[in-house]
């Protein structure tokens, strides 16, 4: 091995982890530093923010966009507090009865407050009606001019009757009621010293001899004009009972509108508004028509009509009631919303099935229930994106009414929406500013998807997960310990646990340039080591305290990790941490199980042989790679034919593979390594075993950054420290990723004493070297490597390979694709 490649490539301890002294800060405890009062950084967002809040403009909704935990919803909710409103803008919304078309409630508004006072009016106007009606109705002047109606009407029936009494007793007839079957009806008979004697006996008289036929004729016929006398009688007396009916209605009518009239004329002068007159006009002819249902004449027997005639009577007491869907309160604020439970319902607002009394089912519009929408109506509506878009009907719901400017309340749910399909409540005028709240991945779904989602959402504010890693925003993070340690009585803060927590902000952003904006993950860090720190009887939360915490998150979300490190420890899963093989690195990968992230090392392996297969990749074959390592493996192929390839083809078949795998691999950050792996074999150089490498490639040999570095070198340390670190262990990574070390502090440790090491390459020739102790070789004027350098050997090597191909018929390579993946 190169000494001199070791040195120049390792990277110095200092630079493995930021440190942040306690000594920067001049406070002892966080308990003399002043709360955080505002949103920390997000400066960009919170300007896009108020200007969508500000601008009054259709369509101007606003979408904030960032990573859960970096003060979306508390930065959303402070600022809308902050906006005063005039109560004058503030309205009421209530339904009515729709006396013309009931199928069409009636939309009222009111000033704030104004929905709720007319609505216990109404109450009291109901109240007022049940008492003056029957007490109208059973006065003594009422009923004494009632009872001479009904005295008219039944002298003239009595008169009627008598009359033709007499006539039918002058022809020895009379008028009896005779019961045929289940039926009575009146019939004319013939007195006769026994019983009366009706037509159909004098058939039988004549047919048995008694009488004649000329007397039995005559008989009959008496009959015959009699009965149609009688019909005409009765008919007479129905007409009389119905005049009786009316005169009494009449009379009805006018005492319940003298009971009423003055209340009513009350009430409309109280209210200007012609659409609450026409309500009460169509309420008062409504009463005056159903007068009797104020009697009270309940029978107690609970028969099929009766129970009819109270489902009835509820149905008419329900057009007094004022559905108020929204009142206003009495504060100076705008309404601001906050709907975590965005259902169609919940959201939009619904009409219900109710029950009456009888057992009956209903809906009216007194069943139209408003929802969030209705509620932050003139002021602001927040919801989160996720949320409304898995609720079925909720979405399209919120976009059209946005787009209309109309509140449509309409039941959306099965069996409701069939019953209430008919009921059209009019539509309540919408002017609400609505703020989703979401990732930026759904975001971009929705505006390239989602041909109205940017007609009606035009502003972005979007949140950044991390921050510089300024002066400035370090300062803040004690702020924002003292705002969290008041709000929920944690023990304060010592520099020393600050100046931690601020480690992990940098570690958690992902480069030690940045510092975390998520600051739910930093206060759940911060809540948990002042667990520890109260529960050792501390007065303060100390550095220590927050290492403590750390150590037990990772313990308790380690589980996985510790099974797959046994398996490296059995032997099962073989990696080796010394001495060197031939075609055979290894890599690091990451797993990413649920809320915790951790790196795992992997032997890759690489093969050749002479051949036309070009470059296999076994993951892909094998159907468990994707596509990012797709394109690392294509990407690898493109370096070889732009190195090797100049002058012959390159008959190679050669296969590579992540050993003992057996899940899925996706991500380009093995690609370098699988460089190395097949640089090896074909240049038949051994690779030391007791580095680790990760790293992407470019087609030109560039070696690019990955993600996860961290997690991905302190898994290889743990595995070698577990096995005993021998001095000359480490991990090659991309010289792009040294700013993104942050490691934990048994490894900066390790790498402080010479334990371990860290080094950074930029290119596949530093890296080769690093791993072989040969050098690379650059070609020369001729266009040759140097004799013994890695390249050479690999170039002799394929050069063979083709050499071998010239004596037989060259098999057709497909498209000349050197890659067979």
């Amino acid at each position: 091995m190169s000494f001199d490649a070791e040195n120049r490539l390792a990277v110095p301890y200092q630079l493995t982890r930021w440190i942040c002294a306690p000594d920067r800060f001049t406070f002892e405890t966080t308990d003399s530093v002043e709360p955080v009062s505002g949103i920390i950084g997000q400066q960009r967002a919170l300007r896009a923010l108020k200007l969508g809040l500000e601008i009054d403009a259709p369509g101007y909704n606003v979408y904030v966009s960032g990573t859960k935990g970096t003060g979306r919803t508390t930065a959303v909710m402070r600022l809308l507090k902050k906006r005063p409103l005039s109560c004058a803008q503030l309205r009421d919304y209530c339904y009515v009865y729709n006396f013309v078309n009931p199928t069409s409630p009636v939309l009222i508004t009111f000033d704030s407050g104004g929905g709720a006072k007319f609505r216990r009016e109404m109450r009291h106007f109901l109240r007022l009606v049940k008492k003056s009606i029957p007490a109208a109705l059973e006065n003594d002047k009422f009923l004494a001019a009632k009872g001479r109606i009904i005295e008219k009407y039944q002298q003239k029936e009595r008169a009627l009757l008598d009359f033709f009494k007499e006539e039918l007793d002058s022809e020895s007839l009379i008028m009896s009621e005779v019961k045929v079957g289940g039926t009575v009806h009146t019939e004319i008979l013939i007195k006769t010293e026994d019983e009366p004697v009706s037509i159909d006996e004098v058939d039988k008289l004549e047919s048995d001899g008694v009488i004649v036929r000329e007397i039995a004729d005559r008989l009959r016929k008496k009959i015959f004009i009699y009965r149609d006398r009688m019909v005409q009688v009765l008919r007479q007396i129905r007409r009389n009972s119905r005049e009786m009916y009316e005169k009494v209605s009449q009379l009805e009518v006018q005492a319940g509108e003298e009971a009423i009239s003055g209340h009513v004329d009350d009430l409309k002068e109280n209210y200007g508004d012609p659409r609450i007159k026409r309500f009460l006009d169509g309420l008062k002819a409504d009463i005056l028509e159903s007068l009797a249902i104020f009697v009270d004449d309940d029978t107690g027997e609970m028969t099929a009509a009766v129970l009819e005639m109270n489902r009835e009577k509820e149905a008419i007491l329900r057009r007094f009631e004022v559905n108020v869907v929204h009142g206003s309160s009495e504060s100076t604020e705008l309404p601001v919303v906050l709907e975590r439970s965005p259902t169609y319902a919940n959201l939009i607002g619904t009409m219900g099935v109710m029950y009456d009394n009888a057992g009956g089912s209903y809906t009216d519009h007194t069943t139209i229930r408003g929802g969030s929408l209705l509620r932050a109506n003139h002021g602001f509506l927040v919801i989160n994106a996720l949320d409304v878009l898995a609720e079925a009907g909720a979405w399209p719901a919120l976009k059209r009414m946005l787009r209309a400017k109309e509140l449509i309340l309409e039941s959306d749910d099965g069996y409701m929406q069939a019953v209430s399909a008919a009921l059209k409540p009019e539509p309540i005028p919408l002017h609400v500013k609505v703020i989703m709240i979401g990732d930026s991945e759904t975001f971009n779904k929705l505006y390239n998807q989602d041909e109205y989602f940017q007609k009606v959402f035009k502003i972005k504010a979007d949140f950044s997960d991390d921050l510089e890693l300024s002066d400035e925003n370090v300062e803040t993070y004690a702020p924002f310990l003292r705002r969290l340690c008041m709000d929920e009585g944690l023990l304060p803060f010592h520099s020393s646990g600050v100046s931690r927590i601020v480690e992990f902000g940098v570690r958690h952003a992902g480069r030690r340039g940045r510092i975390s904006a998520q600051f739910s993950e930093v206060a759940d860090l911060a809540r948990e080591a002042g667990f520890w720190a109260q529960k050792e009887g501390s007065n303060a939360v100390k550095a220590v305290h927050v290492v403590l915490a750390e150590k037990e998150i990772r313990y308790r979300n380690s589980l996985q990790e510790e099974r797959l490190c046994r398996l490296l420890d059995q032997d099962v899963l073989k990696v080796d941490t010394e001495g060197e093989r031939t075609g055979q690195v290894n890599g690091l990968t990451v797993f990413l199980m649920g809320n915790t992230t951790f790196g795992f090392p992997m032997r890759i392996a690489a093969s050749v042989s002479m051949g036309a297969s070009g470059i296999i990749d076994i993951e892909r074959q094998a159907k468990m790679s994707g596509s990012l390592h797709d394109k690392g493996i294509l990407i690898l192929s493109g370096f070889l034919r732009e190195r090797f390839a100049q002058h012959h083809p390159l008959d190679l078949s050669a296969s590579i593979c992540f050993e003992q795998s057996y899940m899925g691999i996706e991500g380009d950050s093995a690609s370098s390594t699988e460089i190395y792996s097949l640089l090896s074999a074909l240049a038949d150089l051994p690779i030391r075993q007791d580095l680790a490498v990760t790293g992407s490639v470019s087609l030109k040999g560039d070696i690019n950054p990955v993600g996860s570095v961290n997690e991905k070198i302190e898994s290889f340390y743990d595995l070698c420290a577990r096995r005993l670190l021998t001095g000359t262990q480490g991990v090659v990574i991309p010289a792009a990723n040294v700013d993104d070390l942050m490691l934990r502090d048994d490894v900066h440790d390790a790498i402080r004493a010479g334990r371990f090491h860290i080094y950074a390459v930029e290119r596949i020739e530093e890296g080769i070297e690093l791993l072989t102790g040969v050098p690379a070789g650059e070609r020369d004027e001729s266009g040759d490597f140097p004799p013994g350098t890695v390249f050479d050997l690999v170039a002799r090597r394929l050069d063979r390979y083709h050499a071998g191909f010239e004596s037989r018929e060259r098999p057709k390579q497909p498209n000349g694709v050197l890659c067979d993946v």
